[in-house]
């Protein structure tokens, strides 16, 4: 049986995944939120009748009171209509330590999301580089997420979430480049020359520090800054109403304070970035979703000049499911080369070493038995889909044409 592989992003606010399926990347979403009401007979049956995913749990530390947990996109839905917060498992991207028992809602978003897998199945999944500006570390998010695809059969390998982004978007420019996922809960940036990472951090101001702004500035509820800000109507350029103004500010300041944080971290590491040409720079991520964002970061970046030059910079195709997708390259990659004999990173997102093996991996007779005639036409359909699918980007701005 040919080994299958997926690509997973864990995600403050969304869990994604990406496969190849047939003729093309097939992906799924799951808003990564839950939202809590006492158990009803009459609740439970009208769920059901509404095809609405929920959960029923015992109430802890309460005898004889359930509990129901929607979970997903109609939690959102939910948590609007009622006036009330949606709560989330993750926080500042990794898991929250303020929601705790909330395992078995991740579990099941990664049930979703990824399905079982088969012995020997690959999974890459996303984490988020440690922090500049939070007293905190991906240890135990990247460990536990690790289990939950263990549990599912999958072989699983974290990849820095922002590292993720260049391989979707930066394989035809040799893996080197900026790349930035802007996400609800962080904002991850690396810095790659040849798939190895330069530098990469992460800083916690992003989609949910947006609407946190957003919501106290304009004494409503955080729900409906987020509402706002992923309306199809929001123009970053063009403000209609007082909330979408808000927005844009806070959007102009998050951008400043991380190409602040960029700057420092190039000027660190400037002797260990050659470039024989201006940087590439992608961005992706759910916040970058709004219209005008490619344009005010672009201002951004000229009136907050980098240390080393940029060139175009470009938005992903599909910047929520980018990461995801960046995953799956990744993982197809170690299915598709098991003796693989290059450069293997295993920093976990930290840049502190990297293992240089010698030769490729010695293999067994019973490895070295040739794939049979359909494995290997599903092998070489798998890496044309992958490759031809999963990059591209549909606006770009070239800041060396601008002045």
């Amino acid at each position: 049986m040919t080994m299958k592989a997926i690509g997973v992003d864990i995600g403050t606010a969304f869990i994604a995944s990406a496969k190849y399926h047939r003729d093309n990347v097939a992906a799924k979403i799951v808003r990564d939120g839950f939202f809590v009401m006492p158990y009803l007979d009459q609740r439970k049956h009208m769920l059901t009748e509404s095809k609405v995913p929920f959960i029923v749990k015992d109430r802890p530390n309460v005898e004889g009171k359930r509990d129901i947990y929607v979970i997903g996109n109609e939690a959102f839905d939910m948590a609007v209509l009622f006036g009330q917060e949606l709560r989330r498992p993750l926080a500042s991207g990794v898991i929250s330590a303020k929601e705790k028992d909330t395992e078995f809602i991740l579990k099941e978003i990664i049930r979703r999301v990824a399905g079982q897998g088969d012995p020997g199945d690959v999974a890459y999944y996303s984490i988020p580089a440690n922090p500049v500006d939070a007293d905190f570390t991906n240890i135990y998010h990247r460990e536990m997420f690790k289990r939950f695809l263990g549990d599912l059969g999958y072989n699983a390998t974290p990849i820095n979430e922002a590292l993720a982004v260049a391989w979707c978007e930066l394989e035809d420019k040799d893996l080197t480049g900026l790349s930035i996922s802007l996400g609800a809960g962080m904002q991850n940036v690396c810095m790659a020359y040849r798939g190895l990472e330069v530098f990469s951090f992460s800083v916690a101001r992003a989609g949910d520090y947006v609407d946190q702004q957003v919501a106290q500035s304009r004494g409503i509820a955080i729900s409906d800054a987020t509402s706002e800000k992923e309306s199809e109507g929001l123009d970053l350029l063009d403000p209609k109403n007082d909330v979408q103004e808000a927005i844009t500010i806070f959007y102009k300041a998050m951008l400043e304070y991380s190409i602040g944080h960029i700057s420092a971290a190039m000027e660190k590491h400037r002797r260990d970035i050659k470039l024989k040409e201006p940087l590439n720079f992608v961005v992706a991520g759910g916040t970058t979703m709004p219209k005008g964002f490619l344009r005010l970061l672009a201002d951004a970046l000229k009136e907050n000049p980098l240390p080393i030059p940029v060139g175009k910079v470009w938005q992903a195709k599909n910047p929520v499911l980018a990461v995801c997708k960046g995953c799956l390259k990744a993982a197809h990659k170690l299915v598709q080369d098991e003796a693989y004999d290059g450069v293997k990173d295993i920093s976990n997102g930290q840049n502190e070493k990297h293992a240089y093996p010698t030769k490729p991996k010695e293999q067994s007779k019973s490895e070295k038995m040739e794939m049979s005639p359909k494995d290997k036409r599903e092998q070489e359909e798998r890496a044309k889909v992958v490759s031809n699918v999963v990059g591209g980007y549909t606006e770009a701005i070239d800041l060396t044409m601008e002045k």
